[in-house]
């Protein structure tokens, strides 16, 4: 099978490439807002995690130290 393919004239390749460029351009922006959005999530759950590490640490200090259990040694 031969390539079929057509070259383009210097007149298509710079259509194409301009649409290629606007089409990069516009979904820049829609990444750019999407880096926001994942950036503030991922804040927002690492402020998640720092609180519940928070709270079971108060939990640990407000329980006191582990009692020990009496030996039950009969020799």
């Amino acid at each position: 099978m031969e390539n079929q393919q057509k070259e383009m004239s210097k007149e298509e390749m710079a259509e194409r490439k301009a649409k290629l460029s606007q089409f990069y351009h516009e979904q820049a922006e829609f990444l750019k807002v999407q880096l926001v959005y994942e950036t503030l999530v991922a804040d927002i759950e690492e402020q998640r995690a720092r609180a519940t590490f928070a709270q079971a640490k108060i939990a640990q200090i407000l329980a006191g130290p582990p009692k020990e259990e009496p030996s039950n040694t009969e020799e």
